[in-house]
């Protein structure tokens, strides 16, 4: 009877512990996934808006205060013609954004419990492929030059400059991401480093 009773207890026992563990596996999956999700939007989206505006703020102010330089057109044609402008906020180089998203990365390392920042590239990475993969040219144009043009050059007129503001920016962007977060996380884990006192004697 009492062998019977510690056998009950046992398989109770057992039954509470799988059901724990598998309640702790789901939160830690579900919570897991929704920080990717998160994150994978803040890399993406996020980053393309901040980096943008902050580059178009900064033409702005500047275009403002060259009226009297270069006083042809209004101020968003002053905007529109500077050089950071076009570098920063612009593709195929997509500067600001780049930034933006390294910044972001590294902030979110304190926000954010679980290590999904890590993971943010792998999609827009696997989209872009997915898209290069599935390319092609158009006329006489070479499959290379049609795809190097609508992806990673200024010379994208022909897709409207669909493909590098939609695949190759958030690509861009998930991997400065994806750095920042790695970066911030190695400074976070650097050992800290004392000074010698010389008037401590050497062991050796």
């Amino acid at each position: 009877m009492a062998a019977k009773a510690g056998s009950d207890r046992r398989q109770r026992f057992e039954t509470a512990f799988a059901y724990g563990l598998f309640n702790s596996m789901k939160r830690w999956t579900e919570s897991f996934a929704l920080s990717l999700s998160v994150q994978q939007v803040i890399a993406t989206v996020g980053a393309m808006l901040l980096g943008i505006a902050v580059v178009d703020i900064l033409g702005l102010i500047v275009a403002a205060f060259t009226k009297n330089i270069h006083p042809a057109g209004n101020i968003v044609d002053r905007m529109v013609d500077l050089w950071f402008v076009r570098v920063g906020g612009d593709g195929p180089y997509f500067v600001g954004p780049i930034l933006a998203a390294f910044f972001l990365g590294s902030w979110s390392r304190k926000r954010f419990g679980f290590k999904a920042g890590a993971y943010v590239w792998i999609i827009p990475t696997s989209y872009m492929l997915l898209n290069m993969l599935r390319w092609h040219s158009w006329g006489s144009i070479p499959w290379w030059r049609a795809l190097w043009d609508d992806f990673f050059s200024s010379d994208c007129g022909n897709s409207g400059c669909f493909y590098e503001f939609f695949v190759t920016g958030p690509f861009y962007t998930s991997l400065a991401y994806t750095i920042g977060w790695l970066v911030k996380r190695q400074t976070k884990h650097r050992p800290e480093v004392f000074p010698v006192d010389p008037s401590t004697p050497n062991p050796l």
